[in-house]
C-alpha cells in the first residue's frame, strides 16, 4: 500500500511499476484503448500526457500528430 502515497504526473502508481511481462501486456492494451478511443473525453489528453513516457512516447506523439494531419484534410 505504500506505492499509493507516490504519483508521477498524475498517473496511477501501478501504471509505471515495472513488474513483469504481465505489466507491459496491460499497458499496452490500455494504450491501445485510448488510442481506439480517441473521441473519448480524455482520451487525447491522455495521450498528449504519455509523450514523455519513455514506453509509449514515441507512439503516442505519431498518433497525436497523425490525428492531426487527418483533421486538416
Amino acid at each position: 500500500m505504500s506505492d499509493m502515497n507516490h504519483n508521477n504526473n498524475n498517473v496511477h502508481p501501478d501504471f509505471n511499476e515495472n513488474s513483469g511481462e504481465e505489466n507491459i501486456l496491460v499497458r499496452g492494451a490500455a494504450f491501445a484503448m485510448l488510442v481506439g478511443h480517441q473521441q473519448v473525453n480524455g482520451a487525447a489528453s491522455a495521450l498528449e500526457s504519455l509523450q514523455s513516457n519513455p514506453d509509449f512516447g514515441s507512439s503516442a506523439m505519431r498518433v497525436l500528430h497523425s490525428k492531426q494531419g487527418s483533421n486538416n484534410q
